[in-house]
């Protein structure tokens, strides 16, 4: 999903940031989200549902593994370029692991190291943005 209408606690606009949903709190009636990868449950954000809208990035079917690290996980699998079959569907932290170890010291405009096909909307923000924090 991508959030909209947000800031953190920072105050930093979260609107456009690509989240993975993880859970609903029941007490709260609030949906976890997970802003990046690497974040574990004590930093994920509670949102009410309507603060997000559906993300533009497909994903992957259930019966895929992802083709970095060639695992299924718990975690969501994406598919965000034009590779056909498995090729294409990665873990987020594993595409943002990739994009890290290509780009060292740099920040290009993500794409796939495979189709060469660049990465959009919230997809590429978060991976730019990430890398710019790391």
């Amino acid at each position: 999903c991508v959030v909209a209408g947000l800031r953190s606690a920072a105050g930093q606009p979260l609107n456009g940031h690509l989240a993975e949903v993880r859970g609903m709190d029941e007490t709260s009636g609030r949906v976890c989200l997970r802003l990046s990868p690497r974040h574990e449950a004590a930093r994920w954000k509670k949102v009410t549902p309507e603060h997000l809208r559906p993300s533009t990035v497909p994903l992957a079917g259930d019966d895929s593994d992802c083709s970095f690290c060639l695992e299924r996980g718990d975690e969501v699998l994406v598919s965000p370029c034009l590779c056909r079959g498995s090729t294409g569907q990665f873990h987020l932290r594993c595409l943002l692991d990739a994009y890290e170890a290509k780009n060292q010291g740099v920040i290009e405009y993500p794409a796939c190291p495979t189709c060469k096909h660049h990465y959009e909307g919230s997809l590429a923000l978060m991976l730019m943005e990430l890398k710019r924090e790391a």
